[in-house]
C-alpha cells in the first residue's frame, strides 16, 4: 500500500504549465465553475433562502438608508452596496432580503477568480486555478459570506483578493514591469478599506513578503507611490467623516481592545483601564475556529507550500503564499493573548490559505487520475491494494481533496436542511432552528402590541430597543419601516451609529409624555424613564427567548447622558 506525500510535476503535469507572458489569464474551466456557482447562489437567494437578515444585514440596511461619507464603526462601502443592490431589484420585487443580498454572490465570484488567477501566477500551472477557486467557495466561512449573507465581510475579501493578486505581480522578481499593476493594487486598497479598515493589513503583509523573497524586483518609487496616492482616495472619507465625529472608529477599535478611551470605557466608566485577565481558553478557541474554517484543506496548504518551495523558480512564490497565509493567522493569534478574537477577524487568510492549497491540488491530483488509470488497465486479478483506505491508488494530496470537497458539501447540506428541521416539531425544537428563522413572527408579535396599544389609547407608541441588533430588524420587518430608536449608549452599553443621528435622540422634548413598546433591557432600567413600566415578559415568538418586552407610560426623558 502506497500513500503518496507530494504533487509531483510529471511529463504530462508539466505541459499544464503556462508561460511567463500568459500567467493569470484565467482558466475557461475556472470561469465556468464561478459562472454556474454564482447563478446557483443567485437562484438560492431568490426561491429558496429561508433567512432573515441576520443583525448586522439589516443594521446596514438601516444605513443605506441614510447614504454618508462614513459611518460609526466601519466606512461607507457597505451601505453604499446595499443602497445600490436595493435600487436594482426594488423596481420589480419591492424591499427585500434579496434585494439586500444579491451582491454577495458577486463579491463572493471575485473572490474565487482572483484566488484563481493567483493560484496560476504563483504555480505557473493553470490547473492550480480551478481548485483554487473550489477550495475558497467550499470553505465554510467564505461560503455562507459569498452566498446568502451580506456584511462587510464579502465586499472586504474580494478586495482583499484583489490586492494579494495585484500585490503579487508587483513584486514578481520574475515579472514585468508594469505600472497599471501598482494602480490596481491602489484600487483594491482603497475599496477594501471603505468596507473595513483590515485592509491596512494588507500592506505590511506585502513588505514582509518582499523581505522574505529569496530574490527581490526592481518596484522603484513610481509604483508604489501611485498605489498609495489612489489608496488615500479611499482614506480620506472616513477620516474627514471621523475628524467630525470626535474619531468614534478609532474608540470603537479601541473598545474592541479593551484599552481605555475605547467607546466601551465610555459607555461604562467604572471599567476604564481594567481588563479581564488573559485565559488561554482565548487562544485555544482561536486556534480551534481558524482550524474549523480551513477543514481539511489545511493538509493541501501545507503541502502547496512545500511544492512551490522545493523549486528555485517558484520558491519566491512559495513566500509569497506563506506569508499571505500565516500573516493574518499569527497577528490576531497574539492579540488573542490580549483580548477574545471574533471569528471573521482573520476571515482573508483563507484566501492565502485557498491559493495554496490550489497549487498542491492542481498537479497532485492529475498524478493521482494518471496512477488509477494504470492500476484500472490491469487485469482484475492483479490489481493489488495500494490505498489505505480503498483497493485502488492513493495520495495525501487526493484524500485531502476529497475531504474537502466532502466537508464544503456537508455545510451545503446543513443549509439546505435547515426549512426541513423546521418543518418537523420534533427536529425544530431539537435543532433550536426557531432561533435561526423565527424573527419575523417574534417582530409581527411586536407589531401586533403596539397596535393593540394605539387602539387603546388612540396613540401611537415609540418604539425603542436595548441593542441596535433587534432595532435594525423591526426597523426591515415592521409595516412602512419605522426607525426604531436605540438607547444602549444611556444605558450601559458602547455607542452605535444611531447615537449619531439627531432625529432619533432620545433626548427630544417632543417624546415627552409619550408611551412606548421597550424591547431588551431590564424594568429597573425602563422605570426611571417612564411614570409606569408593564412587563410582559419574555414573548414566546422570541427566538433568542431572552428579550424582555415593556409598555413604558408617559416618557418622562432618559436617565444618563450619552457619551
Amino acid at each position: 500500500m502506497k500513500l503518496a506525500m507530494h504533487p509531483e510535476t510529471d511529463a504530462a503535469g508539466a505541459g499544464r504549465g503556462v508561460g511567463r507572458g500568459a500567467l493569470g489569464l484565467i482558466p475557461a474551466s475556472v470561469l465556468w465553475l464561478v459562472v454556474l456557482a454564482t447563478i446557483a447562489r443567485l437562484l438560492y437567494l431568490a426561491l429558496l433562502c429561508p433567512f432573515p437578515l441576520v443583525e448586522d444585514e439589516a443594521q446596514y440596511w438601516v444605513w443605506s438608508t441614510r447614504p454618508d461619507w462614513s459611518y460609526y464603526s466601519k466606512g461607507p462601502g457597505i451601505a453604499w452596496s446595499i443602497w445600490l443592490s436595493v435600487r436594482l431589484t426594488e423596481w420589480w420585487a419591492g424591499l427585500s432580503e434579496f434585494g439586500v443580498r444579491w451582491f454577495a454572490p458577486l463579491y463572493g465570484a471575485v473572490t474565487a477568480l482572483a484566488a484563481a488567477g493567483l493560484a496560476v501566477d504563483l504555480s505557473r500551472d493553470r490547473r492550480a486555478g480551478f481548485y483554487a477557486a473550489s477550495v475558497v467557495m467550499l470553505l465554510p466561512m467564505t461560503q455562507v459570506l459569498g452566498s446568502f449573507v451580506m456584511t462587510i465581510d464579502s465586499p472586504f475579501v474580494a478586495c482583499w483578493a484583489l490586492g494579494l493578486w495585484a500585490g503579487w505581480r508587483c513584486l514578481d522578481p520574475d515579472g514585468t514591469r508594469a505600472r497599471w499593476r501598482w494602480g490596481v493594487l491602489g484600487v483594491a486598497l482603497a475599496l477594501g478599506f471603505v468596507f473595513k479598515y483590515t485592509m491596512v493589513l494588507l500592506l505590511p503583509l506585502l513588505l514582509i513578503a518582499a523581505i522574505a523573497m529569496p530574490r527581490r524586483a526592481r518596484i522603484g518609487f513610481a509604483g508604489p507611490s501611485l498605489a498609495l496616492g489612489i489608496a488615500l482616495l479611499g482614506l480620506l472619507p472616513v477620516a474627514l467623516w471621523n475628524a467630525q465625529h470626535e474619531w468614534v472608529a478609532l474608540r470603537h477599535l479601541m473598545g474592541h481592545l479593551k484599552l481605555p478611551g475605547g467607546d466601551v470605557s465610555l459607555a461604562r466608566p467604572e471599567a476604564t483601564g481594567l481588563r479581564e485577565p488573559y485565559s488561554v481558553l482565548w487562544t485555544l478557541e482561536y486556534l480551534g475556529v481558524q482550524a474549523a474554517l480551513f477543514g481539511p484543506s489545511v493538509v493541501l496548504v501545507w503541502i502547496g507550500a512545500r511544492h512551490l518551495a522545493a523549486a528555485a523558480a517558484t520558491r519566491a512564490a512559495g513566500r509569497f503564499g506563506v506569508v499571505s497565509t500565516l500573516f493574518l493567522l499569527v497577528l490576531y493569534g497574539v492579540v488573542s493573548f490580549w483580548t477574545p478574537v471574533e471569528a471573521n477577524w482573520a476571515l482573508a487568510a483563507t484566501v492565502g490559505g485557498s491559493v495554496l492549497a490550489g497549487v498542491a491540488a492542481g498537479p497532485g491530483m492529475a498524478v493521482w487520475h494518471r496512477r488509477v488509470a494504470i492500476w484500472k488497465a490491469r487485469v482484475p486479478a492483479s490489481r493489488r491494494r495500494e490505498g489505505l483506505l480503498v483497493r485502488r491508488p492513493e495520495s495525501v494530496t487526493q484524500v485531502a481533496w476529497h475531504a474537502s470537497v466532502g466537508y464544503g458539501v456537508l455545510l451545503i447540506g446543513l443549509v439546505l436542511a435547515v426549512p426541513i428541521l423546521a418543518s418537523v416539531d420534533a427536529l425544530r425544537t431539537r435543532f433550536a432552528t426557531h432561533r435561526i428563522l423565527g424573527v419575523e413572527t417574534y417582530i409581527a408579535r411586536l407589531h401586533q402590541l403596539a397596535r393593540e396599544h394605539k387602539e387603546r389609547t388612540g396613540a401611537e407608541p415609540l418604539l425603542i430597543s436595548y441593542h441596535y441588533g433587534i432595532a435594525a430588524q423591526m426597523t426591515f420587518y415592521l409595516p412602512n419601516h419605522p426607525m426604531v430608536r436605540v438607547a444602549g449608549s444611556r444605558l450601559g452599553v458602547r455607542r452605535t451609529q444611531w447615537d449619531l443621528w439627531p432625529d432619533l435622540d432620545l433626548a427630544d422634548p417632543s417624546l415627552v409624555g409619550r408611551d412606548a413598546l421597550l424591547v431588551g433591557g431590564s424594568d429597573r432600567q425602563w422605570s426611571a424613564w417612564f411614570d409606569r413600566v408593564q412587563d410582559l415578559g419574555v414573548l414566546p415568538e422570541d427566538p433568542r427567548r431572552s428579550r424582555w418586552t415593556y409598555v413604558g407610560e408617559r416618557f418622562r426623558g432618559p436617565v444618563g447622558a450619552r457619551p
